[in-house]
């Protein structure tokens, strides 16, 4: 079962954890027992695998590519699973977490798809020390569960990517990808698994592409001397 916390319960749920500490802080200070609260069942934390793209049999190209941290608005710059009942308000599943904020996470998982490929001298995240030929600059669009009219449900995701000849600073190309994954599950850990299936099947096709733009664009400056 689905256990949701709005943007507003949360706000109520912060002043209510204030004021249980703000009383435990004075019977401390009082010298009063000692109270010990009940411990809360910790979430469920839940992490999606990179993608193992078959790419095509030929030789890897020398470009060294750096990922930036995708922009989001702030409903998914969080570590929370988001939940859309309308599409004009965002709720977070309760008990369940990623294991780190989705935009970080989605870009260590398009390094590491990158680098599966085996068909690029390096890749890696943006500041990581490499000193890159190109850098992908990615937005999340879309990254959650949105409530369809009936019972059903999607899990959205919608990532932007542009491709940029590093030292010029120049757009080589760019492109949006989606994935949309109907379900009637209302199990976390299912609805999980068509993340993963939906951000795995993105990552494959933006390997072949980001792979494809930067050979044409080598050809291209090859031919241009």
């Amino acid at each position: 079962m689905m256990r949701l916390v709005s943007s507003g319960a949360r706000r109520l749920l912060k002043a209510g954890r204030l004021g249980v500490l703000a009383s435990l802080a004075a019977l401390a200070l009082g010298g009063c027992a000692v109270l010990s609260a009940a411990d809360s069942e910790p979430p469920s934390i839940f992490v999606l695998t990179a993608a193992k793209p078959a790419m095509p049999q030929e030789e890897p190209t020398r470009a060294q590519i750096v990922v930036a941290e995708p922009f989001s608005p702030a409903a998914y710059d969080t570590n929370r699973i988001v939940y859309l009942p309308t599409p004009n308000e965002v709720s977070y599943f309760a008990d369940a977490r990623w294991t780190d904020r989705a935009p970080r996470m989605v870009q260590a998982l398009t390094v590491a798809s990158l680098d599966n490929t085996g068909k690029f001298l390096a890749v890696g995240r943006k500041g990581a020390g490499l000193k890159p030929d190109y850098e992908l600059r990615l937005e999340l669009r879309a990254f959650g569960v949105e409530n369809e009219s009936g019972a059903g449900k999607n899990v959205h995701i919608v990532l932007n990517a542009r491709l940029i000849d590093y030292p010029n600073d120049r757009i080589v190309a760019s492109r949006s990808f989606e994935a949309v994954r109907p379900t009637n599950e209302t199990r976390v850990a299912k609805l999980v698994l068509e993340f993963d299936t939906g951000l795995s099947g993105i990552m494959a096709e933006m390997a072949q592409w980001t792979h494809d733009a930067v050979e044409g664009h080598e050809e291209m400056k090859a031919r241009e001397g």
